[in-house]
């Protein structure tokens, strides 16, 4: 087990070594080092601790390094990777650095599909008062998109969301609601958090001080008061992002209706009369086709459309009123 520090500061370099968190020897002075600034951090594994294959994983390497740089904003992050090591997603070398932070890695991973709003709802707040930290945002809505989602905390990922994810939800949710009402629509009063966000593709980062997190694994943050912080933070830019362009806010606002008024999973029984009364229709107007060609068939056609056709519509409409699916 080996892990070895070099930090350049001040123009001058500096280096210690570990094993197993015991230092080797005391802080060495390599002497200067004037073009040379930062921290390397060199780590061999402990085959008694980690085994005889441990072996560090290039892909998630590369990806965590990469996020590091989206992370922080203008950041620039140098990636090498041995020849022996690389792959179809991962380089020899690659240079990081998105200037607009999660904006600029967001617009990246959308590419060229077409998006609800032309403009990305991003930006940035800083926590007042004694609340130190801040929050980071980047939201697209593409269309017929099953969505993404990115959380982060400290630049921890946390998969499973948390308290800052409920944060956003409840400032995107209670902004589409209120410009609703700016503009007169009443049904959108029932519009939830979920109707908003899914589909969507979210990046969300925050820093704030001593997060508290599910488990060792920090999936999920539990911070209380980060939900709090987000909403504030991130509510102000929103109500502005919809009401400076009205024709955007109404165009989001439409299709977060459509989302929660159109019927999601698999087609219920009801759609499915629906569909098969019309399967009807052509039957019967194929019969009627032969009957008018000089194939005697008397009153079939005309049982056809009111049988199969109107019948199943008849089933369907009392089904539709008695189970109180409204005909949507």
């Amino acid at each position: 087990s080996l892990t070895r520090i070099e930090v350049a500061r001040g123009k001058e370099l500096y280096a210690q070594e570990f094993s197993r968190g015991v230092p080797l020897g005391p802080l060495q002075h390599l002497g200067p080092t004037p073009n040379r600034r930062g921290t390397s951090v060199t780590f061999v594994p402990d085959t008694e601790i980690f085994g005889d294959e441990a072996k560090f994983r290039p892909a998630r390497l590369f990806k965590l390094v990469r996020s590091k740089a989206y992370l922080f904003a203008g950041v620039e992050i140098r990636w090498k990777c041995a020849e022996a090591l690389t792959s179809e997603d991962v380089p020899a070398e690659a240079v990081f650095q998105f200037p607009g932070g999660l904006a600029d890695h967001l617009r990246e991973q959308i590419g060229g599909r077409e998006c609800v709003t032309t403009q990305f709802f991003s930006g940035s707040q800083d926590f007042p008062g004694e609340e130190q930290g801040r929050v980071e945002w980047a939201v697209a809505w593409p269309l017929w998109s099953d969505g993404s989602y990115s959380y982060y905390c400290n630049t921890i990922p946390t998969p499973d969301g948390g308290t800052h994810e409920a944060g956003l939800r409840a400032a995107l949710s209670k902004g589409i609601r209120a410009f609703a009402d700016l503009i007169g629509q009443k049904k959108a009063k029932d519009i939830a958090p979920e109707d908003i966000i899914t589909g969507s593709e979210v990046m969300l980062s925050v820093f704030i001080r001593d997060p508290q997190f599910q488990s060792q694994t920090k999936d999920r943050l539990t911070s209380p008061e980060a939900a709090r912080m987000v909403e504030n933070a991130v509510r102000d830019h929103f109500d502005h992002f919809l009401t400076d362009n009205m024709e955007r806010g109404k165009a989001l606002l439409s299709a977060v209706m459509a989302f929660k008024w159109w019927p999601q999973g698999p087609a219920p029984g009801l759609l499915n009369a629906l569909l098969w009364g019309f399967l009807w229709a052509p039957a019967g107007f194929a019969l009627s086709a032969l009957d008018a060609g000089g194939v005697a068939l008397g009153r079939a056609p005309l049982h056809a459309l009111l049988i199969g056709f109107a019948g199943r519509m008849l089933v369907a409409m009392v089904t539709c009123v008695t189970q109180g699916h409204l005909c949507r």
